[in-house]
């Protein structure tokens, strides 16, 4: 039996190899990978984005591609979730909707310029969060 028994975890995901990390970590602490909701937050897309020009863009599309990419890393059986928007905020307002008891989230470790200019998700997140947040570090 593990620590959330027939809890919620989310868990943001990018296709980065943290995010992987922070995927499978999560699994370690639920009982089944249903208990755990991976989010993928897009950008709002821009009238110029190809994307959006050709209309290949959709919710239905990011969702199939991040399932096959979790599958590539014999990842299943976890509800996938795409949102729009400002990613903190999304990522805060799924793991309320789902009553999450913890969010897993991988810090990039960015610094300097770079941290300046993009922010921290992860640093958005813990302000926000109603729930436990577990910030894993890189490497």
């Amino acid at each position: 039996m593990s620590w959330f028994h027939k809890q919620c975890v989310v868990v943001p995901f990018d296709f980065s190899e943290s995010s992987f990390a922070a995927i499978k970590h999560g699994l370690q602490l639920v009982d089944t990978p249903a208990n755990i909701t991976v989010v993928n937050v897009l950008p709002p897309v821009v009238s110029g984005d190809p994307g959006f020009r050709w209309d290949v863009m959709d919710e239905a599309t990011r969702v199939e591609q991040i399932e096959s990419s979790l599958q590539e890393q014999g990842v299943s059986g976890v509800e996938v979730r795409v949102q729009i928007g400002d990613a903190g905020e999304k990522i805060v307002a799924i793991a309320e909707d789902k009553k999450a008891d913890l969010i897993i989230i991988p810090s990039h470790g960015r610094h300097g310029i770079a941290h300046w200019l993009l922010g921290s998700v992860a640093e958005r997140v813990v302000r926000l969060a109603h729930c436990n947040v577990l910030v894993l570090r890189r490497n």
